[in-house]
């Protein structure tokens, strides 16, 4: 979706703040069984739940990998299984307003990487956006760690020379 008009179709906006809400209510869910379910069970059911959803969009648009695809396949599924642990684990033991305000610098990550790999460029608004993500999280961390005067926020700056 290239930016929003009044011509577009509402159900697309309307899908977008849904898979927010539900994004919103799963990670508060995580928190509140972090007690009750150990964290390599909720990993387990991740994609055990997601395959069948997924798997007839995948099947009508499967392509055989060749080769040293294989071995790019089984090393992002590596990594990801080992973000998604402590992913999962990070949601388990802080609260999920905390936590959740740092998964938004994947979008940041995302678009660094496409430009320095991809050769992909960005507009204006999107370096806007960067800002805007940076600064929220910037805030947030100011806000949960109750930051109020320069000295204070020295503190958590200490490991850098000369401050």
């Amino acid at each position: 979706m290239q930016g929003y008009s009044p011509g577009e179709e509402i159900w697309i906006v309307l899908l977008g703040i849904l898979g927010a809400s539900f994004s919103g209510l799963a990670y508060n869910a995580l928190r509140a069984s972090a007690a009750l379910v150990p964290t390599l069970v909720v990993v387990f059911f991740l994609p055990l739940c997601t395959i069948p959803i997924v798997l007839p969009f995948c099947l009508e648009h499967w392509i055989m990998p060749q080769g040293y695809e294989w071995l790019l396949i089984i090393a992002m599924g590596a990594v990801t299984q080992v973000a998604q642990i402590l992913m999962t684990k990070a949601y388990q033991m802080e609260k999920a307003g905390a936590i959740a305000n740092y998964a938004y610098l994947g979008v940041v990550f995302a678009l660094i990487f496409g430009f320095l790999f991809f050769q992909e460029h960005f507009f204006l608004t999107e370096i806007i956006g960067m800002g805007v993500v940076i600064l929220g999280i910037l805030l947030n961390f100011l806000y949960v760690n109750r930051v109020t005067n320069l000295r204070r926020l020295l503190v958590y700056f200490r490991w850098i020379p000369g401050l």
